[in-house]
């Protein structure tokens, strides 16, 4: 399957990191009536490439990472843990527009709150000012303390 030229479409848009969009290349194929085909990327292939076909059954037997009859989307890591949801890609992204060739196909974990990791396994530690951060007296966390050494004594005196 080759090509004659690349073509490009725009695929991310609004996004913090990419804020004029990003694109993807695409094969400029046609077909045997000489019709230009879109996006024709990724082909067709049996259980997607991503497993093997069990000729008795079938059916594909997916590799590790995939899942669906024909091993067509990337699935959720330990099945998010319990922790979460498996979603697809282009819900994870939020605001930002995701229309990569992968959008409806590649699917990761949205985790519960004080969940993290790709498989939701990790347990979050809370969040809090660093309590050494003093901006002005209205944030100070810590007193402030000043050793006096006099006589063989040690005196403390804080603030």
């Amino acid at each position: 399957m080759s090509a004659d030229s690349l073509t490009t479409g725009t695929v991310i848009s609004g996004s913090a990191v990419y804020p004029f969009g990003t694109e993807e290349l695409f094969p400029s194929m046609k077909d045997s009536d000489d019709n230009v085909l879109d996006e024709t990327a990724h082909y067709y292939m049996e259980c997607s490439n991503k497993g093997l076909c069990d000729r008795k059954e079938g059916q594909c037997e997916c590799f590790d990472g995939y899942e669906g009859s024909a091993c067509q989307r990337a699935s959720c890591p330990e099945g998010c843990s319990g922790h979460g949801t498996c979603e697809h890609i282009e819900t994870l992204a939020g605001d930002v527009t995701y229309a990569l060739w992968d959008t409806g196909m590649t699917m990761g974990c949205k985790c519960d709150p004080g969940y993290s990791g790709a498989d939701c396994s990790g347990k979050d530690c809370k969040y809090g000012i660093d309590p050494a951060y003093v901006d002005d007296d209205a944030t100070a966390r810590v007193s402030e303390q000043f050793y006096e050494i006099s006589g063989g004594h040690i005196f403390v005196v804080c603030l």
